[in-house]
């Protein structure tokens, strides 16, 4: 973190004196910070916006940081649901193409599962985690031993 600050504040103060320009500044954070250029993008924004102002800046810093590790947080929890669906033999998770135009929700993913009587039940939601959150929550608890 403090590499990410540092490397902030050189390049808030180069840009403030005009010694680089925007294009620099985005391959410079692309890669000091190993982020993609829509990232890289994103976050030289947020500092020109409020390159003027250290408080505004450490606010995008932040935001640009929470941003990054909750995107990791659900990347690694879609990822543990989709091996959860898919642990037992035979089971099957279908990542479907996101759809926004035909009014439903976004993204859909299917399961054949035992659970499914082997047919592909399809589970939606706003996102692709969400879908999965549903499909997951519908797997039904397991029966007692009788």
């Amino acid at each position: 973190m403090n590499k990410a600050l540092t490397a902030t504040e050189r390049m808030v103060f180069a840009m403030e004196n005009h010694k680089i320009g925007y294009g620099e500044v985005v391959k410079r954070v692309m890669a000091d910070e190993g982020m993609t250029q829509a990232d890289a993008v994103l976050w030289v924004s947020r500092l020109e916006a409020g390159h003027a102002c250290p408080i505004i800046v450490a606010a995008a810093i932040v935001s640009i940081i929470v941003d990054r590790d909750r995107a990791k947080a659900e990347a690694i929890e879609a990822w543990s649901l989709v091996e959860k669906l898919r642990a037992p033999e035979g089971n099957e998770v279908v990542l479907l193409c996101d759809n926004a135009d035909f009014g439903g929700a976004n993204s859909a993913i299917e399961v054949c599962a035992d659970w499914t009587g082997w047919d592909h039940k399809r589970f939606t939601g706003d996102t692709v985690l969400k879908a999965l959150r549903v499909a997951a929550a519908a797997i039904p608890a397991e029966q007692p031993a009788s």
